[in-house]
């Protein structure tokens, strides 16, 4: 199934702006970016123009617009009577010097008056003049304010080098609402309720402000600051469709999912850490389960996703979505990967797999590929259930399509201890161990984008020995991702499980209990994991030494033939 239209082009992404959501800035992507648009929002070197200052030149007058002057002289008609003056000349030039020196006083301080007077009013006049600040006036102030300062991206995240481990957690029921995460909360919004579909037509009206309010409650700045003081670097994040593309004669809302993304983008940003984005909910849903935002009913039709409508509509979502990551810069460069679909299993009426599946999951990874490559950017292949935990299949689909290993992640979900519910402990070490080792069947980077410390073994040591295992193992690639960052126990669990269960979920139980430890100061998240007490591979491997050697001995004392 060849990809034709352009990114961007406003057929294919088929959707009206929300510029007027009120209180909101509209989260819908530009649908006329260009290649070199968008090749410019993702240059680092051009995260922002620079700021140049205007220069205004203020003329100030000090002109004095009048001079005071002074004069003073009596002459006398000709042929008049000699006065006393006349007679006395010597009082007449006594008199004379008299009357100059009180004049040569007047006059003075008529100026000295003036130029006062001119003082007053400069000062009056410079006092009353506005205060200016930044860019020229009316007034002709000169005065610029600072250049605002450029927020340099982070580096490229390298999924490929072998020193950087990607660590950290999902956030899950955040902006893809999951009843079982928290039931309690949930149910007292709808007792009745499956899911986000039916919770947000419920809610009618309320379903913006009620699932804002969960947002911003949800996940604070403070958590990713704890996140970042356990070592963490790498955050998955849940997303629905619904969040990018509208949603004509659906219930589903726009809350604001991509404006709490931005932030969440920025918080990150400053803190150096990194985020994976997975498409959890789809047009149709992917898998019918409840975590797509629609739970179906595979016995009354099954899941939707694979009909040409809800392909198409999905190929607007990956478009929207990587228009509206060239929009984000410089804050876009902390997103590492996007998974385009996250767990997709196609069934029919009867549950079986659709006929057609694998070409279709492959065809819509084709066409995320040439969407997200466009832009730079990484994408992530969950393989849903075809061929399993095993890549090498996949790594024959990646090289027969010519797909560039670097902008290509394999990622698994693997929950050893359960799905079903696993009692042996060896059985579960040894399944992990060898999980640890899948990346050797693939050319491209393996992320454990899930994982749990759900099982079936009551052993309260267990539980340490499982969790430093994982982290481990998986680490051995691309790194992992702790599957989820709150999980609450429900106090009467009908979807969520009891609650000792619940918290093999929960992040903060682990934390709080001392399971998840973390980095000493100054140590590197590789030599935490090297440094991992209770490793049952590392024991597995000492093991398997110790049976080679034995065997090597035997050898060495059976008679030659």
């Amino acid at each position: 199934m060849a990809y034709q239209q352009p990114l961007g082009s406003a057929s294919q992404l088929g959707f009206n702006p929300r510029a007027e959501t009120p209180g909101m800035a509209s989260p819908r992507p530009s649908a006329h970016l260009s290649h070199s648009e968008q090749d410019r929002f993702l240059d680092h070197q051009n995260a922002g123009s620079p700021y140049y200052q205007q220069h205004a030149y203020a003329q100030r007058s000090y002109f004095d617009s009048q001079a005071h002057t002074a004069a003073a002289a009596s002459y006398p008609e000709k042929g008049a009577k000699k006065g006393l003056f006349a007679r006395k000349p010597w009082l007449a030039a006594l008199l004379a010097i008299l009357v100059i020196a009180i004049i040569a006083g007047a006059v003075a301080g008529g100026m000295f008056a003036s130029h006062s007077k001119k003082d007053d009013n400069s000062k009056a006049n410079t006092s009353s003049r506005p205060k200016t600040s930044g860019s020229p006036t009316a007034s002709g102030s000169s005065t610029a304010a600072a250049p605002t300062p450029t927020i340099t991206p982070l580096a490229r995240y390298n999924w490929r080098d072998p020193n950087t481990v990607a660590y950290g957690v999902n956030i899950g029921n955040w902006l893809v609402i999951e009843r079982w995460l928290d039931e309690d909360w949930f149910t007292s919004l709808c007792a009745d309720c499956e899911d986000e579909w039916n919770l947000s037509a419920h809610l009618g009206g309320n379903a913006v402000p009620t699932l804002q309010k969960h947002y911003n409650d949800f996940l604070q700045e403070s958590d990713i600051d704890t996140m970042k003081s356990l070592g963490m670097n790498m955050l998955r994040v849940t997303i629905g469709y619904w969040a990018v593309i509208d949603t004509p004669g659906e219930p589903f809302v726009n809350a604001g999912q991509l404006d709490q993304l931005r932030k969440l983008m920025e918080w990150c940003h400053a803190r150096g850490i990194y985020i994976i984005i997975s498409m959890h909910g789809l047009p149709g849903s992917q898998s019918g389960d409840q975590s797509t935002g629609v739970k179906k009913d595979w016995s009354v039709g099954g899941t939707s996703w694979y009909t040409s409508k809800n392909q198409a509509r999905s190929d607007q979502v990956i478009t929207a979505f990587a228009n509206w990551i060239t929009q984000q810069q410089p804050y876009a460069s902390v997103i590492a990967a996007v998974l385009p679909v996250n767990e997709p299993k196609q069934t029919d009426a009867d549950g079986s797999l659709h006929g057609n599946w694998q070409e279709l999951i492959q065809d819509f990874y084709l066409r995320s590929y040439k969407t997200l490559s466009s832009i730079g950017m990484v994408m992530s292949i969950h393989p849903g259930y075809w061929q399993g935990q095993d890549p090498s299949a996949w790594d024959s689909f990646i090289k027969s399509n010519n797909m560039d290993p670097n902008l290509l992640l394999w990622e698994t979900h693997p929950y050893p201890g359960y799905f079903p519910i696993q009692t042996d402990e060896d059985h579960i070490m040894n399944t992990v161990c060898n999980l640890g080792e899948i990346h050797n069947s693939i050319s491209v980077p393996v992320y454990f984008g899930e994982f749990s410390t759900l099982s079936g073994v009551t052993d309260n040591g267990f539980l340490k020995r499982y969790w430093n295992t994982q982290l481990a193992a998986y680490s051995k690639s691309a790194g992992s991702a702790f599957w989820t960052w709150k999980a609450n126990n429900a106090t009467n669990p009908v979807r969520a499980l009891s609650s000792n269960q619940m918290s093999r979920y929960d992040f903060q139980f682990l934390k709080d209990q001392g399971i998840a430890s973390q980095p000493a100061a100054g140590q590197t998240f590789q030599q935490y994991v090297n440094g991992l007490s209770h490793n049952q591979c590392n024991n597995q491997r000492r093991r398997k030494r110790q049976f080679e050697h034995r065997d090597a001995g035997k050898a060495r004392l059976l008679p030659s033939h």
